[in-house]
């Protein structure tokens, strides 16, 4: 049985990625545990899930936008998001990231580990 396969077709957005998906490297300094803490309230727990599973660093780490390396601390916020055009959004209204990291004296004061 024979199945023609048409040529690609590639659209205006695919022919930009194409072109320029030769510069992005992929992360290599990713470190995940080798094993699961075990599921109790504790600060491994906690850093486990907000680093590897919820990946909650991803946006509220400022980031260089080519290379996506950390230019900020840890949970510390500040990267901007364009709105989603959906029907009734305001597209002029962006949004930053919040600041995660705890306050000095709260209840969340444990100092988070840094990662490279």
């Amino acid at each position: 049985m024979r199945n023609p396969v048409p040529e690609n077709e590639w659209t205006l957005l695919g022919k930009v990625v194409r072109t320029l998906a030769p510069t992005f490297k992929p992360r290599t300094n990713i470190h995940v545990p080798a094993t699961t803490p075990a599921e109790a309230p504790t600060t491994e727990r906690g850093e486990y899930l907000a680093r590897y599973v919820a990946n909650c660093v991803g946006c509220h780490t400022q980031r260089d936008p080519m290379t996506y390396k950390s230019i900020g601390p840890d949970f510390a916020g500040g990267i901007e998001m364009e709105p989603l055009p959906l029907p009734g959004a305001d597209m002029g209204l962006w949004f930053t990231s919040p600041n995660l990291r705890p306050a000095a004296g709260s209840a969340l004061s444990t100092p988070l580990a840094k990662h490279s």
